[in-house]
């Protein structure tokens, strides 16, 4: 991560929606990208836009899914192990882009779409099957109007 990302700017949320997906194993998969903090740096007179963020997953499952419960926390490594289902096929029910006007008057929009689920034989709290998300964050800047 470079150490220059820009100066810090502040952001008004317009949107955050959840995104859903269904999975073939009769989970809803639900999935928010939340921005945490923006930066804004002039590189060869162009604005350029850094961003740090945080995706918050939940699934819904199906009763005869649940599990044992468990409280423990996995490592990642440890869930990495744990996957008895390499690629759990879904489908997309409902994927919006988010929306934000940076304090210089640009409108930017993400949106982190989900590229891959893999299911492990782990539960949660509640007895729910753990399941590893990757997601991928797309970015489009619109920069103010200029007359």
């Amino acid at each position: 991560m470079s150490s220059d990302r820009g100066k810090p700017i502040d952001f008004e949320v317009i949107k955050e929606p959840w995104l859903v997906y269904q999975l073939k194993d009769n989970t809803k998969l639900k999935t928010r990208y939340i921005l945490t903090r923006l930066f804004k740096k002039i590189q060869e007179k162009k604005a350029v836009y850094n961003f740090d963020g945080q995706t918050i997953t939940v699934v819904l499952i199906s009763p005869e899914l649940k599990g044992p419960t468990d409280n423990r926390k996995y490592s990642n490594q440890e869930l990495q192990q744990s996957i008895i289902q390499q690629e759990v096929k879904y489908d997309v029910i409902s994927e919006e882009w988010n929306e934000y006007y940076a304090d210089d008057g640009t409108k930017i929009r993400m949106k982190a779409t989900v590229t891959d689920v893999k299911k492990t034989d782990k539960h949660d709290v509640e007895g729910q099957p753990i399941y590893m998300v990757d997601t991928n964050v797309l970015l489009q800047i619109k920069p103010p109007k200029t007359d």
